[in-house]
């Protein structure tokens, strides 16, 4: 082995008597050490850009053209990157007004506006079965289940997946084709079956039953949507408050 080898593996201590060495070598030791870990020390911040350059291109190139073993070896799940299911509630008149809150007459119990529409609004739902379920039961009182003339009261809108409106703001009747089912109770819909990556929204046309009420009080209801194997997809709520007049 080398002088200059027995010398970065045990370094020369300049006050030990064993080992005398002129000044001059133990300073060019010193800096010969300082030069190789500085060398050692870009070495690896170049490996680590490299690879950090390398894995990025890795993942843009997974991404605009997938293959399994790129996708396994880079740890990629491209499932994940796709857009996930969202659910939204939304409290508007008969009129489409979104309002939250209403009068309640404390004489006779009649509500101003008296009837409303709850919309459940899931967006980017998978091929897949669901079954929509709101707490408290939105034909309870004080409200109760506000048929039309053919006795629906549910109406239920398939979409493409992201392009629902959350809070319409119009009769939904105008687009016709969206509707997919309709019944006299949330009941009398679930469950239902999509096809493929879509929107479904819940039209739920409730009154309040002229029920009195002594103080202000805040109604809540809160939507749960389960798949087909009744795991909780996702959740949503929405407030009023009915105001004493």
């Amino acid at each position: 082995m080398s002088n200059d080898g027995q010398n970065f593996e045990h370094p020369v201590n300049p006050s030990d008597d064993t080992q005398p060495q002129p000044a001059v070598h133990v300073a060019e030791d010193v800096a010969g050490q300082q030069s190789r870990r500085k060398f050692l020390r870009t070495a690896v911040i170049s490996g680590v850009a490299v690879a950090t350059v390398g894995t990025t291109a890795g993942v843009a190139a997974a991404a605009a053209n997938p293959h399994p073993g790129v996708l396994k070896r880079l740890g990629i799940n491209l499932g994940r990157l796709s857009a996930q299911a969202s659910c939204s509630m939304c409290w508007e008149t008969s009129g489409f007004d979104k309002i939250t809150g209403f009068d309640v007459n404390h004489t006779n119990g009649n509500a101003s506006p008296p009837s409303y529409f709850i919309w459940f609004t899931a967006q980017n739902l998978p091929a897949g079965t669901y079954t929509l379920t709101v707490s408290p039961d939105p034909g309870a009182s004080p409200f109760k289940y506000a048929a039309n003339v053919n006795g629906n009261a549910v109406f239920l809108y398939q979409r493409t997946a992201g392009s629902t409106v959350q809070c319409p703001h119009f009769d939904p009747a105008v687009l016709p084709g969206d509707e997919k089912e309709h019944a006299s109770t949330l009941a009398g819909i679930n469950p239902w079956t999509t096809s493929g990556p879509q929107d479904l929204q819940w039209a739920i046309h409730i009154d309040w039953n002229k029920v009195k009420i002594t103080s202000d009080t805040i109604y809540t209801f809160t939507g749960t949507l389960k798949d087909g194997q009744g795991n909780t997809v996702c959740t949503a709520s929405v407030s009023a408050t009915a105001h004493v007049k």
